[in-house]
């Protein structure tokens, strides 16, 4: 278990380039900024992650070009697509990575459960955005901010 948490850390360091890739070459101020939140909540789940691996045991460093390349070729073909269409092709993506996080919660041992459910959360936190966007919520943000409040960053 402690390896599929450790893989689930590998994933936001991908989160991370992946989310910027779509940032850096967005021209909508608003676009960019629903990027950039999102990009926090990867580097937020990103160090809840890493400091709970590390005081197990597991070393984390912030850099993995594996997966910091791994995220940028993933959102590669993706980038010429529009708004609307972009959320249409992450939906089902994102969808399958939340029900595989959640299902994981549904197994985990008591000691890993909390860690587990907050993996779990964060995707769903994206899932959320997405399909907000796709329904033209104007709070499109609202379950990454939840999240971000229900699982502070204690320094």
């Amino acid at each position: 278990m402690y390896q599929s948490l450790y893989e689930a850390y590998r994933g936001e360091l991908f989160g991370i380039e992946f989310f910027k890739a779509f940032a850096e070459q967005s021209k909508n101020p608003a676009e960019c900024e629903k990027w950039e939140c999102l990009i926090d909540l990867e580097r937020h789940t990103a160090s809840l992650l890493q400091t709970w691996l590390q005081s197990h045991g597991q070393p984390c460093t912030w850099s993995d070009p594996e997966m910091e390349d791994k995220g940028r070729a993933t959102a590669a073909p993706w980038l010429a697509l529009g708004w609307n269409k972009l959320m249409a092709t992450l939906e089902p993506w994102i969808e399958n990575y939340a029900l595989k996080y959640r299902q994981e919660v549904t197994h985990a041992p008591a000691e890993l459960y909390w860690v587990s459910d907050m993996t779990a959360a964060h995707e769903e936190a994206i899932l959320a955005f997405v399909k907000a966007e796709r329904a033209g919520d104007d709070d499109s943000l609202k379950a990454v901010r939840e999240f971000m409040a229900n699982y502070p960053v204690v320094s």
